[in-house]
This record gives structure tokens, sequence and C-alpha cells, in this order.
């Protein structure tokens, strides 16, 4: 029975000592774990599906396509800002993260932006 006991404490110990970790300006947050990233991708695509939001059916589909770009900054242990991001054809829609993300208190914000047209393109001049 003490065996068992010690070898379950070990593999507790183990689990735990393998949590995803991040360093910023010297200090070494907990991170999310894959799993919990994909989670914030599936909240953001929820929050777009929503009723009333500034998202066109065409866009909505384009969301629920492709993959986002998703940006974290760390303040703390599983806290800080997330940025999950689509680029439309006609716009950037980006739902925003902040607080403690896998907390129900976690503060969630959309965005959309126009996308700006590229007008200077830089070309090498002919000898």
């Amino acid at each position: 029975m003490k065996n068992r006991i010690s070898l379950t404490a070990a593999l507790l110990l183990l689990i735990c000592g393998c949590a995803p970790t991040i360093t910023v300006n010297d200090v070494t947050y907990e991170a999310l774990t894959q799993e919990e990233e994909a989670h914030l991708v599936t909240a953001a695509r929820a929050m777009l599906v929503k009723p009333g939001k500034m998202v066109s059916k065409e866009e909505i589909r384009l969301v629920q396509q492709t993959e986002p770009k998703l940006e974290i900054t760390y303040t703390d242990d599983r806290s800080g800002t997330a940025e999950v991001s689509w680029q439309a054809p006609e716009k950037i829609i980006t739902v925003f993260f902040e607080g403690e993300f896998m907390s129900p208190t976690v503060s969630v914000s959309v965005s959309t932006e126009k996308r700006q047209p590229e007008i200077l393109k830089f070309t090498a001049p002919t000898p």
C-alpha cells in the first residue's frame, strides 16, 4: 500500500511539473496548454456567431473554416491578454480576451477593422 501511494504522488508531481511555462522579462509564468488555447479559439468563434455582431454570414463561415492568428501576452500565471484574429477580404475580425483566461470572469470584446489597401510598393530602380 505504501508503494502505491508513493507511485501516485510521484505521478502527480510529474504531471504538475510538466505544465507549459513562458518566461517574459526574466519572470516565468504558467502558460496555457494547447487544448486551452484551442478553447480560446472556440470561445472566440462562439462570440462572433451571436446575433448583433458586426460580422456577415460569409465572414462567419470564414471564421468557422479557417485557423486564426492567436497572440497571447502573459502578465501572470495563465492570465494576460489574448487576441484571436481572422483576415476577411474586407476587414480584420479580432476577439480580445483580458484577465485570467480560463476563468468565467475573463473580459471578452470584439473588434472589426477595415483592411487598408496596400498603397506603396517598393520597386528597385532599373539601371
